[in-house]
């Protein structure tokens, strides 16, 4: 009875609205008249702000985690044009989704091109797989969060 009380309190922590590369992968194709729907109802996350831009739609979300550690805000940019493929933006101040993040990108074919500086001291850590380009930032900035940017590649 103690083991199945202890699965059933540590069972919740398991399912905490973390984004994986996959889900990540799905935003990055996602079309506009989808993303809401896909993003409250399927990943479980409240909406902020949608803007229609000259040139695209924007999106704000965030996970409801009133937790600083626990909070994601996820951002995602689909321009009208269908040829070009969504920018998604992931912060958060969790360190450890973070690194196992990483460990995913690696371990789905990403290859690492090693820390660049983008600006002002700013250093990301850069992952490339055919026109797919994450960038990690280093280290958390400023206001306490890393930022995960996933955006086409410019060939």
């Amino acid at each position: 009875m103690k083991r199945l009380s202890l699965l059933l309190f540590l069972l919740p922590l398991s399912f905490t609205a973390q984004l994986r590369l996959n889900t990540i992968n799905e935003l990055y194709v996602i079309k506009s008249d989808n993303i809401e729907n896909y993003v409250i109802n399927g990943l479980g996350f409240k909406k902020l702000t949608a803007v229609k831009n000259e040139g695209s739609n924007d999106y704000e979300f965030y996970n409801g985690k009133n937790n600083f550690e626990e909070a994601i805000y996820l951002q995602i940019l689909i321009p009208f044009i269908d040829k070009f493929k969504n920018v998604v933006t992931i912060r958060t101040a969790n360190e450890s989704y973070v690194q196992e993040l990483k460990s995913d990108i690696v371990s789905n074919g990403f290859q690492y091109y090693g820390e660049k500086e983008l600006y002002d001291k700013y250093k990301v850590h850069l992952y490339i797989k055919n026109s797919i380009t994450f960038m990690i930032s280093s280290e958390k900035g400023k206001n306490g969060i890393f930022e995960i940017n996933m955006i086409p590649l410019n060939k």
